[in-house]
């Protein structure tokens, strides 16, 4: 896939482009654009970013029609992934904002899109941050309202409906159905449709800890959807789709919600800060967020981001053996103590001509708290 162009239009939007996508990205208010380089394909139009943190008890949600960002660094990168072109920009919200860096690149082998953000705690007291928004589009804005006769009661605004921005898999329209990505292995995966609700489980508290993630929106309302680490928005009539997500989840879980409203579909994808501290003169940045557009009848869909995501960890995808090995979840659960794991590596040791086993994983339960590695019980 040769052929890159980094250009300045005459609105001065700075572009990325290769032979799949093209990036349109505002200066002037940090508006950005998706475009497929293939006619009636899917786009993405009016994205914004954004950070929402808070400084004692005050909170702060950056206010994304008021920034503008300056250009700092472009051109050819080397990368995980190959060769890459990259923007580089600062961001300045509003006055009294925390500024923050986003970096884009577009990838040369790769029909992908990366982007991320960092920032840096430059005021004189520590932070608590909440959520980092890598892709905000499609939603009302602050004046608009759904009417409350609509099976879409998603919005609470007022009208008349305008809305910022939209995301559509095909410039036709067509049958838009969602994949969302479970947040663990017993969590539920699948397509859902624009009439459908994602399912939860009815004992509540009890059960939601461990299939759902705490600060992914789950209202069962009609056309309300939330995704792990990655989703897809496809049209079943066209056989295109946009995928979002990101490659990794070193630094933070990502999460991705999608409203099916057919008057206008929305979508927001964020690293959730959990609450962590960022104290003065500290910095962090995201894993990298990644969209790529699909379509859904090629041989493997998913293939481009996978195997980024493989590139990503440093997987070998030429390897072809797989190792075996005990985990402890699977008896134990959380209850698990040095004694149980001295007697089971007793027990796997002296049978090891038998079972050829490789790999002694403690899954969990070794933490006093969930979450807290550093803690052990």
């Amino acid at each position: 896939m040769p052929g890159f162009c980094i250009r300045i239009g005459p609105s001065m939007n700075i572009s990325l482009e290769n032979r799949e996508l093209q990036l349109d990205f505002s200066p002037a208010n940090t508006f950005w654009n998706v475009f497929s380089r293939h006619r009636y394909g899917p786009l993405v139009e009016g994205a914004q970013l954004g950070l929402e943190y808070r400084a004692g008890r005050r909170r702060t949600r950056t206010m994304k029609d008021r920034q503008y960002a300056d250009l700092i660094d472009r051109g050819p990168v080397e990368t995980a992934h190959g060769p890459a072109q990259s923007l580089v920009f600062d961001v300045h919200p509003a006055a009294g904002e925390l500024p923050y860096q986003v970096s884009f690149l577009m990838l040369d082998h790769h029909p992908l899109l990366l982007w991320k953000i960092a920032l840096t705690n430059h005021t004189d007291r520590p932070l608590t941050l909440d959520t980092l928004e890598l892709l905000r589009v499609g939603f009302p804005t602050r004046s608009s309202v759904v009417p409350s006769n609509s099976s879409f009661l998603i919005h609470p605004f007022r009208n008349p409906i305008r809305f910022q921005g939209r995301i559509e898999p095909h410039a036709d329209g067509g049958e838009v159905a969602f994949y969302s990505h479970g947040w663990a292995s017993w969590s539920y995966s699948g397509v859902f449709g624009q009439l459908d609700r994602q399912p939860h489980t009815r004992l509540g508290f009890l059960r939601l800890p461990a299939t759902h993630n705490a600060h992914a929106p789950l209202t069962g309302r009609i056309g309300h959807f939330s995704s792990e680490m990655f989703g897809v928005i496809g049209d079943r009539r066209h056989r295109t789709a946009i995928l979002t997500g990101f490659l990794s989840q070193r630094q933070h879980f990502g999460t991705i919600e999608y409203w099916s409203d057919p008057r206008n579909a929305s979508l927001r994808m964020w690293a959730n800060g959990d609450g962590a501290r960022l104290n003065p003169g500290a910095s962090l940045e995201t894993d990298w967020a990644c969209m790529s557009f699909l379509h859904l009848d090629t041989a493997d869909p998913l293939g481009p981001y996978l195997d980024a995501v493989s590139r990503e960890h440093g997987i070998d995808e030429s390897a072809s053996h797989v190792p075996t090995g005990w985990c402890s979840w699977y008896h134990f659960y959380e209850d698990l103590t040095p004694a149980d794991l001295r007697s089971n590596l007793e027990a796997l040791s002296s049978k090891k001509q038998d079972t050829a086993l490789e790999v002694f994983l403690i899954d969990d339960g070794y933490t006093k708290k969930i979450g807290d590695w550093h803690q052990q019980k």
